[in-house]
């Protein structure tokens, strides 16, 4: 794939951030933190998710500087709890801040309504969703996190995406005390489950949100099959797949482009990919079971009782 010069609305693209330990640290190719920075320095905030440090289940944060940044980087997959953040963020808007949102494309599709709701301009808000799977409740969660750390005061990190055995295969990495458990996303039990989509919500099986036209300005996924279309491109530390709807997008990207490796994608292969894109995660035969057995607790969300 030949290199671009400047974004397009309309496009996409496989790219990665060029610094290597900023790319090793995030989820895919460590596009968000460089966009995130960029909106902080001019004075801007941004509205993405963390884990709250008492119980850690994931919620929406507001940042306004560079150093609350770091626990917002990387994928959390469970449901994000975005209490009172809409309001915020259109309070900011009113203010005449910029603002940078990154949800799900449901909460970026609740976030705009809301602002229409309100008859407030999005001309200074930057919306950034991602190629969703789908989202666990946040209970199954923290469910699985009292059992792996029974004394989650001990907790000092949580990465669901360790790239220790690199990007493809990925681990759950705990932080706990002085001792750090690493599990493969083929062994641990809550990826196993999450990939298997059997705790997703009932609303992600039937996702009206899917697509490859969206009304944000950016989407940012994994691009699973870059060894396969685009071999030159691949890095084991990951390549992130970048949809650009809007000229605010474009520009936005633009403007970290001296810090990017970005190439254009056949929209095709971006999508034969990652079937997320464009398609909802299939409902699993077993999917009511395994809730029966989480609220009988019949079983513990623990390596080797898990079926």
């Amino acid at each position: 794939m030949p290199s671009i010069l400047s974004f397009e609305p309309g496009k996409v693209y496989a790219c990665r951030n060029l610094d290597e330990n900023a790319r090793h640290r995030s989820s895919s190719g460590g596009i968000y933190p460089l966009l995130a920075g960029a909106v902080l320095r001019r004075g801007g905030v941004v509205y993405a998710v963390r884990y709250n440090s008492t119980d850690y289940h994931v919620e929406h944060c507001r940042v306004t500087e560079e150093a609350q940044l770091l626990p917002t980087i990387g994928t959390k997959y469970a449901a994000s709890v975005p209490d009172g953040i809409f309001a915020e963020a259109a309070q900011d808007l009113k203010d005449g801040k910029e603002v940078f949102f990154v949800g799900t494309p449901c909460q970026c599709a609740g976030l705009l309504a809301y602002l229409t709701l309100k008859r407030i301009s999005r001309e200074h808000l930057l919306c950034m969703d991602f190629v969703c799977h789908g989202t666990p409740s946040g209970k199954i969660w923290q469910t699985y996190l009292s059992q792996a750390v029974p004394d989650q005061s001990q907790i000092t990190g949580i990465n669901m995406r360790d790239k220790s055995a690199g990007w493809i295969e990925y681990s759950m990495r705990i932080d706990a005390g002085d001792a750090s458990v690493l599990s493969s996303r083929r062994s641990n039990p809550y990826l196993r489950v999450f990939v298997g989509n059997l705790d997703l919500r009932a609303s992600c099986h039937e996702c009206p949100f899917k697509g490859v036209h969206r009304p944000t300005d950016l989407t940012l996924g994994d691009y699973w099959g870059v060894k396969r279309f685009a071999p030159a491109s691949y890095d084991p530390d990951g390549i992130s797949l970048l949809f650009v709807h809007s000229q605010a997008g474009a520009h936005e990207m633009d403007g970290i482009r001296e810090q990017v490796r970005a190439e254009e994608a056949m929209l095709r292969e971006a999508i034969e990919s990652n079937l997320c894109i464009t398609g909802s995660s299939k409902r699993p035969v077993k999917r009511e079971k395994f809730l029966q057995m989480l609220r009988e607790e019949k079983e513990a969300m623990l390596p080797g009782r898990l079926y």
